[in-house]
């Protein structure tokens, strides 16, 4: 729905700033998808500090909300997407590798808080993505069967959790990520417009 991922580029980049550090692009995309453990301990090894850890994610997670807070920008057509969803009668949940806070802070922010029946954080599973958990979870939470669910996703973590889950995944990648390998999916699309112009396609079950 938005770009999660230039947000996070963005507050890593301004937090090792304040220790006279760079962060690059680069740098940044190796570490997407390993998750907030790895993630943490990788930072407070770039820091070189005795900081804690949990304490270092923590505080990024803080300067990401308030973020975003100010700075909440949907993807080209997501409105229009969800529209077309809600005029087929379709229950909508959000299945999120970002903590409970932030995910409902920019649903806040694109007026969209009310529009999910589940809304879903990594906090709330015992594995994030590409694990399936939190989207075993959220199909239990719509009360449907996961081989009947379409799960929308920017990331290869995101399409291989969608997967093991088994269920159906369209891609739209993000741009921001260096990010190729999505096999698997049921189709790819440079935009959210044409996820909506291609509905029947996708909810087919042919």
């Amino acid at each position: 729905m938005i770009n999660s991922e230039r947000n996070s580029f963005y507050m890593w980049r301004d937090q090792l700033s304040d220790y006279g550090l760079e962060f690059t692009h680069d740098e940044y995309q190796k570490l997407i998808g390993q998750g907030a453990t790895f993630t943490a301990k990788y930072m407070q090894k770039r820091i070189g500090t005795s900081i804690p850890a949990q304490e270092i994610m923590d505080e990024h997670w803080d300067r990401l909300t308030e973020y975003i807070a100010e700075h909440v920008d949907p993807f080209p057509g997501l409105f229009g997407l969800i529209e077309g969803l809600e005029k087929l009668c379709l229950h909508l949940g959000v299945a999120s590798n970002s903590r409970k806070n932030y995910v409902e802070q920019a649903l806040i922010g694109l007026n969209l808080h009310d529009t999910f029946e589940c809304v879903l954080s990594a906090q709330q599973v015992a594995k994030p993505k590409p694990a399936p958990d939190i989207y075993l979870q959220a199909a239990k939470c719509l009360g449907v069967s996961t081989s009947l669910c379409l799960a929308l996703e920017d990331s290869p973590p995101g399409v291989k959790s969608a997967l093991a889950a088994e269920m159906r995944c369209v891609v739209v990648p993000n741009l921001d990520l260096d990010a190729s390998n999505f096999d698997g999916a049921f189709a790819r699309f440079d935009n959210l417009v044409q996820v909506h112009r291609n509905l029947d396609r996708i909810l087919s079950l042919g």
